[in-house]
């Protein structure tokens, strides 16, 4: 694509929920692909879960919003804008549940070589009670 740049990249993203005083951590390492265009940050990597499924997971970052697309056995489109509400259908080979974000707060930072997206939301699942998560998700140019 014209005036598209890219670059190879190690990431992190870490996921605290937190409910009732009890914290659970969810931590993903893992190598992956970054595009630049305009003010448009897309970055692509895989996932691989306990059972050796991939799931291939998008994370689109622009200004004043962001977007988690997953696609395998598990798929959603989870969005996220500061001060509001957004719904998607979270597909799992359990079950299809609703899965409400309420996002509290967003904040990206980045430069020519790495970025980090803080995230901080409240998430409901078939209009249960929602929990409060704080998201960091990091990528770093591969060296």
């Amino acid at each position: 694509m014209a005036g598209t740049r890219s670059m190879n990249v190690h990431i992190k993203l870490k996921n605290v929920i937190e409910d009732q005083g009890k914290k659970e951590e969810m931590v993903i390492t893992q190598m992956g692909r970054c595009f630049f265009k305009g003010d448009t940050t897309i970055v692509l990597f895989d996932e691989e879960d306990e059972q050796g499924n991939v799931i291939q997971t998008m994370v689109t970052i622009q200004p004043g919003r962001a977007m988690i697309k997953r696609n395998g056995k598990i798929r959603m489109n989870q969005m996220f804008k500061p001060g509001q509400k957004t719904e998607t259908v979270y597909h799992h080979p359990y079950g299809t549940m609703l899965m409400e974000t309420y996002t509290d707060q967003l904040v990206f930072t980045e430069s020519e070589e790495q970025g980090t997206l803080n995230i901080e939301y409240q998430l409901s699942l078939n209009g249960q009670e929602p929990r409060n998560h704080y998201l960091r998700f990091t990528y770093v140019k591969e060296v």
